[in-house]
């Protein structure tokens, strides 16, 4: 079988759609509708929301036929990335 998948981007953010995954669950359009319209084409548009906007709506993606990532964080899974944002504890001597 034939994987399908579509990549949107802007500067900031990609969001990628795998088609194989969607169960048309609907909770991207209903958060979301300004930036995942599927009455228009192309049906993702990222520049019509925050980078932040935009992953929270994806994290909720029942089946994960919706990813993004940051594009600076290109290349690095999600928990990478994180952590390189985390601050990193020092022991206290």
């Amino acid at each position: 079988m034939e994987i399908y998948h579509d990549e949107y981007s802007n500067p900031e953010i990609t969001v990628r759609w795998d088609q194989s995954k969607c169960i048309h669950a609907g909770v991207c359009y209903t958060e979301l509708g300004k930036v995942f319209n599927p009455l228009r084409r192309p049906w993702i548009d990222v520049d019509q929301a925050s980078a932040e906007e935009i992953m929270k709506v994806v994290e909720k993606c029942p089946t994960g036929a919706l990813t993004a990532v940051r594009n600076r964080d290109k290349g690095q899974t999600a928990s990478e990335a994180e952590k390189k944002e985390q601050p990193v504890e020092q022991p206290v001597w």
